[in-house]
């Protein structure tokens, strides 16, 4: 939300930026938080958006373009909020940042697969010499620790083409997503 009377208990962000934060309203308790930056932060330049919750409701992940652990740059990276711990999963398995930023994040039912896009190649388990860099779904197995880009044919050859959209199923084991692939 970029509402600034929304969070009354918290201070007014307005540094011009436009900022939106993603936000958390239990249903039950009335209770609101914002979810999309450090604790005692008051307030960051960049927009937090595109949230999906697992059913539990315990994992959030969003969007932002706000730098929130260190080492993540000014770029759309993909988040991870679990038991009140903010991590940043559009990283590589070694933890380490990707030459591009990520998109459209999705976690599984189960909050055990978290989905996303980027035009990263550093996600790739292969030689990427030659491919278009196009935007690929990348999954992370939180379960495993492995990063896996998924938009590639059967014989292992990355898509030449966007896909977008990835949508995970309850345990992740099936994964949809728009393709412009040929």
């Amino acid at each position: 939300t970029s509402a600034k009377n929304l969070l009354v208990s918290a201070p007014a962000c307005d540094n011009g930026a436009g900022n939106t934060v993603v936000a958390l309203r239990n249903m039950i308790s009335g209770s609101l938080q914002v979810m999309s930056q450090p604790r005692g932060v008051a307030c960051l330049s960049g927009s937090a958006t595109k949230p999906d919750m697992d059913y539990s409701g315990r994992k959030l992940v969003f969007q932002s373009s706000q730098p929130l652990t260190p080492g993540a740059t000014s770029r759309a990276e993909t988040y991870l909020v679990a038991a009140g711990v903010l991590n940043q999963v559009s990283v590589d398995t070694l933890g380490t940042q990707v030459d591009e930023g990520s998109d459209e994040p999705s976690i599984s039912g189960d909050g055990l697969q978290i989905a996303f896009t980027s035009r990263a190649l550093g996600y790739a388990l292969s030689d990427t010499t030659g491919e278009p860099q196009v935007r690929h779904v990348v999954v992370r197995d939180l379960r495993r620790d492995l990063v896996r880009r998924l938009s590639r044919n059967l014989n292992g050859v990355g898509a030449n083409g966007d896909s977008r959209r990835p949508s995970l199923s309850y345990t992740g084991d099936v994964i949809s997503f728009d393709s412009q692939a040929s």
